[in-house]
């Protein structure tokens, strides 16, 4: 949220000697971080100065309207400038806002002396587009010295609000009213005990319009409880049929048909409505809030949303037939949005619609077909207030956030819609001319119930003395009521206002009194641990995983721990797969991923295409983490545990049943080795330097490629995980290379059957090499082969090693030639010539038993 300075002055009464520094620093203590504090760089240099109109001569004889200006400049700019003006609503005594020779206006517009019409014009009148300050068409800026106090001559950057102190305050999700002014400028005034003026009490239902105040004829229940209306969707401008103005000024009616949507439903019809520029004072505090100036309805519109945090949309009247419901789309309906961009409607989309069809997307973002433009001259100013999820839900489906979404999700202040209301009424009257002919309401939204606390609570969590009175004081000052409970003296019953809805149970309450008493003031106590006891055997062995992977070449990846069909999809996986089965999460950061992960490939293999196309690459990359699966009875009964005591052994053991199981694994990629064995080779070695044998078997289980995978298991017959060459569908969907490989495997049951590893004495007596080439079929791992000749040759080897694995035309299809070093030694001993023949043999023989044959006899 970006707070002008200018405006948060207007709302508190700052001290003289406060600075934006020392408002900064005083929102952090109260727990709303202050980012930065900027300056908006005017988008044009060179002498732009205030200027004064003095005389205007119509030139005659032209095809177009121009205008001879006589231009008062300041004395240090040459007095008394002259300066051809086409605009139309130039006009003797209006402060204007001056180009003067040898400045540079945005888009690199340089302006200099001309002359034109057989005259000689010493500058250009500029208007708020051509200053970068708006996009207002209609003529040049005036500015009004009452809004802004200003003096000829002196530099427009100042009077544009250019070198205004900005303050960017960063909102967390909770705190939704912190995303408007009148919530900043309330935190300022607790944060520096000083007065705040909340601009909503100075509004009064029925104010602020020249209308007959007719109260028009729309519901004032709850609304209708059907589905409202079933069309199939206007879709923009082209199938707008206008409304005759006798029909259209008639006052719109309000309807909540959704109730599980929308609990409040406020239309203003105005008429007489002018195609006015917006004052410069508006549209300066747009700009610095980070907003473009777009039209004067518009622009009132998102004004009041910046000043009070309650969203505004307005609609044509002329393009409204009938009167306007919140409900529920309907399957097949589609609306052009405001963007451009025909989107189709779900059943879970909150939309306001007319007799013909939905208009807006509900506090989200409004329909082409009932837009405001220049033509427009009569609205129906909406104001609701819809319900977090609705509006969440319809934001994330159609990936689509705007300001109005923002404050929707986070909670906008339920009754602050009519004031709202009359704020932009009374706005647009004094702007563009338009008088209210008629308001409807529907809905009464639901009040904040009633908490509960100690008064002695907040000083129990906090550790620190805190009394009943400073307790009752701090949560008074942000809004709440608060009174005691009848006959009990250390009990509180709160309610909070409506623009907190983020206060619903005691430890909210604890929360605000100990952010306004300050969490410096807390005092910080270290718990006390036992000496010499150090990091466990399993944390120990977690940690000698990541120095082996390191160590043989792996670079570590942390990636989301977020899945989804999209993903299943890419890796292959059947309908039926468990890995399918996953724990749906209740807020999801995206709806392609909303469950939480049941493997980790899918991750890394995201990983590796980012990085592919980032020009990083190959690699070998690894991530330990958990993955969740569901279990029974993550349904049940949330429990919430004491804060002033440990929890007990049956709190935790509730808690624990709500979650997923979370088994840590391993999961492996290998897009730069080109052999399809390696991931397997890696897991084989993490196992043997953890104290662990591993067996293997062929696997066609998804991704992998069938035959050119491992099921792996440990020597106990415990199924660890798979490894192999990825299937060529997927690999393809990620753009990796053919052979490129992946594993993943439990590491929980391999840490749990780590033993430790004692290192065998270092021999004196010379090594004994055998280089062996076998041919054996394609789909068979290398390491069965390896694993049959150790097993075969028994004590005497030290190490078998692949070095080559050739296919190519000297070898027949469906096969592929190994080559392995055998590094042959005994302990105590030099092997004889004999012994070194008879591991050789035995070697040969036990490879054979796997269908490996001696390339030379093949």
């Amino acid at each position: 949220m970006r707070v002008p300075w200018e405006w948060l002055g207007e709302l508190v009464d700052l001290p003289e000697s406060a600075s934006a520094r020392s408002v900064a620093d005083a929102l952090t203590r109260v727990g709303l971080a202050v980012e930065s504090i900027d300056r908006s760089a005017a988008p044009f240099t060179g002498p732009v100065v205030i200027g004064r109109v003095l005389a205007v001569e119509e030139l005659t004889g032209l095809r177009k309207p121009i205008r001879y200006c006589a231009v008062d400049v300041g004395a240090e700019h040459g007095g008394t400038r002259s300066i051809i003006c086409g605009a139309p609503n130039v006009a003797e005594a209006a402060h204007v806002v001056v180009a003067l020779p040898g400045s540079v206006l945005p888009g690199g517009v340089a302006i200099a002396e001309r002359t034109a019409y057989r005259r000689t014009s010493q500058g250009m009148i500029c208007s708020g587009r051509e200053l970068g300050v708006s996009d207002e068409q209609a003529g040049i800026l005036i500015l009004d010295p009452s809004d802004t106090p200003m003096t000829v001559g002196e530099p427009a950057a100042r009077v544009l609000g250019f070198d205004d102190p900005i303050l960017v305050v960063g909102v967390t999700p909770d705190r939704g009213y912190a995303l408007s002014m009148r919530g900043i400028a309330r935190e300022v005034g607790l944060a520096l005990d000083v007065p705040f003026h909340d601009p909503v009490s100075m509004l009064h239902p029925g104010t602020g319009s020249t209308g007959t105040g007719s109260t028009g004829t729309g519901s004032t229940g709850t609304g209708s409880t059907g589905t409202g209306s079933t069309g199939t969707g206007w879709t923009g401008p082209a199938d707008a049929p206008t409304v005759p103005m006798a029909e259209a000024a008639i006052v719109a009616s309000a309807t909540i048909a959704a109730a599980e949507g929308a609990d409040r439903l406020v239309l203003r019809t105005l008429t007489g409505l002018t195609d006015a520029a917006s004052p410069a004072w508006l549209s300066r505090r747009l700009r610095a809030c980070g907003m473009r100036s777009i039209s004067a309805a518009v622009d009132i519109t998102n004004y009041v949303m910046l000043e009070l945090g309650q969203p505004l949309h307005a609609f044509d009247r002329s393009r409204v037939s009938g009167g306007l419901t919140a409900r529920w789309a309907v399957a097949g309906e589609r609306l052009q949005t405001l963007d451009g961009i025909v989107r189709e409607l779900s059943p879970a989309d909150l939309v306001i619609a007319d007799d013909r069809g939905p208009l807006a997307l509900a506090g989200v973002m409004g329909g082409a077909s009932s837009e405001v433009t220049a033509d427009t001259e009569a609205v129906i100013l909406e104001a609701a207030h819809f319900l977090p999820v609705a509006i969440a839900r319809s934001s994330r489906r159609h990936r689509l956030t705007t300001e109005a979404s923002r404050r929707f999700e986070r909670g906008v202040d339920p009754q602050v819609a009519q004031a709202a209301s009359v704020r932009a009424a009374g706005l647009l009257a004094d702007v563009c001319g338009a008088a209210t002919v008629g308001v409807a309401e529907a809905g009464v939204p639901a009040v904040s119930a009633p908490i509960v606390i100690a008064a002695g609570h907040p000083g129990a969590v906090a550790g620190m003395p805190i009394g009943a009175d400073e307790v009752r004081s701090r949560l008074i000052s942000v809004g709440c009521a608060v009174a005691d409970v009848a006959g009990d003296g250390e009990r509180l019953t709160v309610t909070a206002p409506s623009w907190r809805p983020d206060l619903s149970e005691p430890a909210d309450l604890v929360e605000e009194v100990l952010r306004l008493r300050g969490y410096d003031e807390l005092p910080a106590t270290l718990p006390v641990g036992r000496g010499g006891r150090g990091f466990t055997l399993r944390q120990r062995r977690r940690q000698q995983v990541g120095r082996l992977l390191a160590g043989m070449g792996a670079v570590e990846v942390l990636t989301y721990p977020f899945t989804g069909p999209i993903s299943w999809q890419a890796l292959g996986l059947p309908p039926d797969d468990e890995r399918r089965q996953a724990v749906r999460l209740a807020n999801p950061l995206s709806e392609e991923r909303p469950f939480l992960r049941t493997e980790m490939i899918s991750g890394l293999l995201e990983v590796a295409h980012r990085n592919n196309a980032r020009g990083n690459g190959p690699a070998v990359i690894v991530e330990c983490g958990p993955v969740m699966r569901p279990r029974p009875g993550m349904d049940g009964p949330v429990v919430h545990p004491a804060v002033d005591r440990r929890p007990t052994a049956a709190e935790c053991a509730a808690l624990d049943a709500l979650l997923p199981e979370q088994p840590l694994h391993l999961g492996l990629l290998d897009w730069s080795s080109g052999e399809w064995a390696e991931p397997i080779r890696w897991i084989a070695d993490l196992a043997a330097d953890l104290g662990c044998t591993i067996a293997v078997e062929p696997t066609a289980d998804a991704p992998f490629h069938p035959g050119r995978a491992a099921l792996v298991r440990l020597a106990g017959g415990q199924v660890l995980g798979h490894a192999g060459q990825l299937h060529p569908e997927v690999c393809a969907a990620y753009g990796l290379p053919p052979a490129s490989g992946a594993a993943e495997i439990d590491l929980d049951r391999l840490l749990d059957a780590a033993t430790e590893v004692i290192a065998a004495p270092l021999s004196s007596h010379p090594v004994a090499k055998e280089d062996l080439a076998f041919v054996v079929a394609d789909d068979i791992a290398s390491e069965v082969v390896a694993r049959a000749i150790r097993d075969g040759v028994g004590p005497l080897i030290e190490s078998v090693t692949l070095f080559d694995a050739y296919r190519g035309p000297q070898i027949p299809a469906g096969l592929v030639s190994l080559a392995f070093t055998l590094r042959l030694r005994a302990p105590d001993r030099t092997l004889s010539p004999a012994e070194i023949r008879a591991a050789r043999q035995a070697a040969l023989d036990a490879a054979a038993r796997v269908g490996a044959q001696l390339r030379e006899e093949a």
